[in-house]
């Protein structure tokens, strides 16, 4: 694994995101900036690199359990809830609605809250606690979420995705529409996809045409609020057959793809919000693996003494200070890229790469 991490370039967040192409056919650009919450001490902040993920983008954030896709997606949501500036402090946020599809029932308001409490805190001493709550309940405004049952819930609400803006937000845009997960429901929908397959009698008959797929539904209504209103569309999915690499691959580690039919990253670049090809109803523009934990868990035969010993010594300490690596594939490159970031108990902060060894 140390000879395939270290084949893949690496480079600062802010540098990698920065580079990636910008959509021009919708109107404007939306930037994700690769905010470091220590940038934001004192009032020191000076603007950073910005993540190009333009007006229309689709993004996919997959890995296993616990690799840190809700947190990651947490951040993008902060940052296009986030005001740009409060009074001559800039925030380096969007001040644009995000609207979250939660199917699993992972995403935490609360959590979002207590985040966004510690970036406007390191304002201090320029912002009082009032006025960081008000900046606090002010961004939440601008988050929508819900929380449907199954895909056909999930289609369905996005399909009247753009009657809810009308009659709630019409002076909002939305700037992010967000999945998570987007796997959800992949058994039941794969239960109910094999039972509607018409099989055809002994007669000869020709088979006839199986319907739609749940995820078919899904995929086809987002596609459409992303040609009525370009915003970024971000999927998180599960991880679950990882791909096996040779020791001289130069690939990232990645994980076999289980949702069909389902995007896929094209080495032509794709900038177009037009309906092209029916088989493909959403085009990929970028793809995020997160790896596995690498902090292995204790054997069946440890003593209670022995693993308190190896949590001070070792396991606690990696686990605090250990960054989270993320490997970024985007359409039309074959070049790999990858940041850093890390989850705090009460931050989520992004970094430049830590060397693997």
């Amino acid at each position: 694994m140390t000879g395939i991490l270290d084949d893949v370039h690496s480079e600062s967040l802010q540098t990698l995101l920065s580079s990636v192409r910008t959509l021009t056919s919708p109107p404007g650009c939306i930037n994700i900036p690769a905010q470091d919450d220590s940038r934001f001490s004192h009032g020191s902040f000076h603007p950073p690199a910005m993540l190009s993920l333009s007006r229309g983008d689709v993004l996919e954030i997959q890995g296993p359990s616990s690799s840190g896709k809700t947190h990651l997606l947490y951040h993008m949501v902060m940052i296009c809830i986030t005001p740009p500036a409060y009074m001559s402090v800039g925030l380096g946020g969007l001040g644009l609605a995000a609207t979250v599809f939660d199917t699993d029932s992972s995403f935490s308001v609360l959590r979002v809250r207590q985040l966004l409490h510690t970036r406007f805190s390191s304002l201090s001493p320029m912002a009082s606690l009032d006025e960081i709550s008000t900046l606090v309940d002010e961004s939440l405004l601008r988050l929508h979420v819900f929380r449907p049952t199954s895909s056909l819930q999930l289609a369905s609400s996005i399909v009247h995705l753009a009657s809810y803006h009308n009659a709630h937000i019409p002076k909002e845009e939305i700037g992010l529409l967000a999945v998570d997960s987007i796997s959800t429901f992949y058994w039941s929908d794969r239960f109910t996809t094999e039972q509607s397959h018409i099989v055809a009698p002994h007669g000869g008959q020709k088979r006839e045409p199986a319907p739609n797929t749940p995820l078919q539904h899904v995929l086809t209504a987002i596609r459409k609020f992303r040609i009525s209103h370009s915003p970024i569309v971000v999927m998180t999915n599960w991880g679950l057959n990882a791909v096996t690499r040779t020791p001289m691959s130069s690939d990232a580690p990645h994980f076999r793809q289980h949702l069909h039919p389902f995007p896929a990253l094209s080495r032509i670049p794709d900038h177009s919000l037009a309906i092209t090809d029916n088989s493909s109803p959403l085009p990929l523009t970028h793809h995020i693996t997160l790896p596995s934990v690498s902090i292995p868990p204790f054997p069946c035969e440890i003593s209670i003494s022995e693993a308190q010993e190896q949590e001070e010594q070792h396991r606690g300490k990696a686990a605090e200070n250990g960054g989270i690596l993320a490997f970024v594939q985007t359409c039309g490159s074959s070049e790999n890229c990858r940041f850093t970031f890390r989850i705090g108990s009460d931050n989520v902060s992004m970094q430049d790469p830590q060397p693997t060894s």
